[in-house]
C-alpha cells in the first residue's frame, strides 16, 4: 500500500548521472551528498509512520554510533557515541528521533472505543494486563445558573432536596470509566503515584471524548 514512498535517492542519483559519468567515484560522491536525505526519509517514512522495532534499552549493553533503542518514554533514541549504562536521556551519547514508538499509521486507527484504547494501553506500556472498566453513573444534582455567586444547585436527592435550590453544595467527582493497572507496571513507571498516574494520561487523553471522566487504579 505505501510502496510508492520507498525510495533510494543514492539510486536516484545514479539514475541522473549521465552513463558516462557513472564511475564509482562519482556515484560514492552522491551517495555522500545524499545520505542526510536519506536519513530523514528513513526517520519520516521508517519510525514515525511504521513504528520502531529496536529493543527496548538495557544498560549493560555496549551501544555504537547509529544503534537505537526504546527507553521508558516510549521514545526511540539513536546513539551517537559509544556507551555502556549511559541513559538515552544523555544528549553527550544519544539523540531523540522519535517521541514515540508506535507508527502514526497504527496510531490513527486508535479511538475511545473499550477494546481498541484497552489494546492501545497494553502496547504503548508493553504489557498485557491494562484492562478498562465502565463505570455507572449517578448525578444527584445540576448547577444552574449563570457564573460565579449567580449560579446555584437544583437537587434531586439528599437532605437539600426539599430546598429546590441553594447555594452551598457538593457534587463529588463521577468518572465514566476506571483504567486498571497492574501494580507492578503502575509502580514501574515512576516513583510516585502522580506522575505515575499521569504517565497514564499522556496517553489516555488522546483518546478520551471532551466531556468524559476516568480515573487511574491499580489491582
Amino acid at each position: 500500500m505505501y510502496d510508492i514512498y520507498i525510495i533510494s535517492f543514492s539510486l536516484v542519483w545514479e539514475q541522473l548521472t549521465p552513463p558516462a559519468l557513472r564511475a564509482l567515484v562519482f556515484l560514492n560522491w552522491g551517495t555522500v551528498l545524499t545520505k542526510p536525505i536519506q536519513y530523514l526519509y528513513e526517520i519520516i517514512f521508517g519510525i514515525y509512520a511504521n513504528g520502531s522495532t529496536d529493543l527496548d534499552y538495557d544498560n549493560t549493553t555496549a551501544y555504537i554510533a547509529t544503534d537505537r533503542v526504546v527507553y521508558t518514554d516510549r521514545g526511540v533514541y539513536e546513539c551517537i557515541l559509544a556507551t555502556t549504562g549511559n541513559a538515552p536521556t544523555d544528549t553527550t551519547y544519544w539523540k531523540k528521533v522519535s517521541d514515540n514508538y508506535i507508527g502514526i499509521r497504527e496510531r490513527v486507527n486508535y479511538s475511545s472505543s473499550k477494546i481498541i484504547l484497552e489494546y492501545g494501553l497494553n502496547r504503548w506500556f508493553q504489557c498485557s494486563g491494562i484492562y478498562i472498566g465502565n463505570n455507572v453513573t449517578t448525578t444527584a444534582s445540576f448547577v444552574m445558573g449563570a457564573t460565579g455567586q449567580y449560579s446555584s444547585a437544583m437537587w434531586n436527592t439528599g437532605e437539600a432536596s426539599s430546598n429546590y435550590m441553594t447555594n452551598n453544595y457538593y457534587s463529588p467527582t463521577s468518572y465514566n470509566y476506571t483504567i486498571y493497572v497492574p501494580v507492578a507496571i503502575y509502580n514501574a513507571l515512576a516513583s510516585n503515584n502522580t506522575d505515575r498516574t499521569n504517565i497514564v494520561h499522556t496517553f489516555a487523553d488522546k483518546y478520551t471524548l471532551a466531556g468524559i471522566l476516568y480515573n487511574v487504579t491499580t489491582y
